[in-house]
């Protein structure tokens, strides 16, 4: 059963939705609202994501910008749930973060490409700043757990797992969208682990302030004697 219409509309009567456990289908996950989105929990309720959106250029199964008209001020908020990526389009992100957002107990998998990609389309009314992604897992993904760009920045990942991905399990880098690259800084990494990636768990390409605290890598790449 598709359940993209039911939850567009609930989306639109209201800016706190509470979803029971269970199994639900959907297109794509856009919020583009102040909203709290809550389920029962990363082993009760399975979100399966068979489509994509086109943002910005990039394709993504979800998006999370929130309210344009709030600009940095925007929040959006995911607790509780699997997100099991279905959808086969190659290059497509898991999930594309624009702006301030915060994750408790979330597991993303199966992205063509990055799954969860922090993307700014605007420094001054359209970037990812202070968002906290706690007990989030990011596995499985063909190439990166979580890449952040330009312009993305003090954003902490707090007890995650980033595992088992196509290249590399938490990324920093600056990427050529077409205009001139921002800096990206002081994203921290507490806890959790980045391991049985296929290159690297932690890679720092550009950017500076990059803090990792207590994070458990290992087995990465064949070099490592991991995969």
């Amino acid at each position: 059963t598709q359940n993209t219409a039911i939850f567009n509309r609930a989306k639109e009567l209201s800016n706190l939705i509470t979803g029971t456990s269970g199994e639900f289908n959907l297109e794509n996950l856009v919020l583009d609202k102040d909203i709290y989105l809550t389920f029962a929990g990363r082993t009760a309720t399975k979100l399966n994501i068979s489509g994509f959106v086109t943002y910005g250029g990039l394709k993504t199964s979800c998006l999370f910008k929130g309210d344009d008209s709030k600009g940095l001020s925007s929040l959006t908020n995911l607790e509780g749930v699997e997100i099991n990526i279905t959808n086969a389009e190659p290059l497509s992100m898991g999930a594309i973060i624009s702006r301030k957002t915060n994750w408790y107990d979330v597991y993303i998998h199966g992205a063509t490409r990055d799954g969860i990609y922090f993307r700014a389309f605007d420094a001054n009314n359209e970037s990812p700043y202070f968002c906290n992604l706690t007990n989030v897992w990011s596995k499985s993904n063909a190439r990166n757990g979580v890449t952040f760009t330009d312009n993305c920045n003090a954003n902490v990942l707090t007890n995650g797992q980033f595992d088992s991905n196509g290249e590399r399990g938490v990324v920093q880098t600056q990427v050529s969208h077409g205009d001139t690259p921002i800096a990206v800084y002081n994203n921290t990494l507490i806890n959790g682990q980045a391991s049985y990636n296929q290159l690297d768990g932690i890679y720092v390409e550009r950017g500076s302030e990059f803090i990792v605290s207590g994070t458990y890598t290992e087995f990465n790449s064949q070099a490592d004697g991991g995969n």
